[in-house]
């Protein structure tokens, strides 16, 4: 399941369904308090779809690629549940 933060195109905050065999095939990810995992995928830039500068109100780029990107990765890894 995705978690909270809006994903984007280049990447995903998730709770694995499985979490075990994640944590036995890769040892080295960090893990947050709520057992989620940040994955961002290198050699992809895609337009962010929320971003906050300090001080300031959350903020959108005026892109609907960044949007097509974000709905992209969820589809290609799969994600059917998006809890905001």
């Amino acid at each position: 399941m995705v978690l909270d933060h809006a994903p984007d195109g280049d990447s995903v905050r998730f709770v694995p369904d499985h979490p075990i065999p994640v944590a036995q095939c890769m040892p080295r990810l960090r893990w947050s308090k709520d057992g989620a995992l940040s994955v961002r995928l290198l050699g992809v830039d895609a337009p962010e779809i929320h971003y906050r500068r300090r001080g300031q109100p959350l903020w959108r780029q005026p892109s609907p690629w960044g949007e097509q990107a974000a709905q992209a990765l969820l589809n290609f890894l799969g994600f059917s549940s998006l809890q905001r």
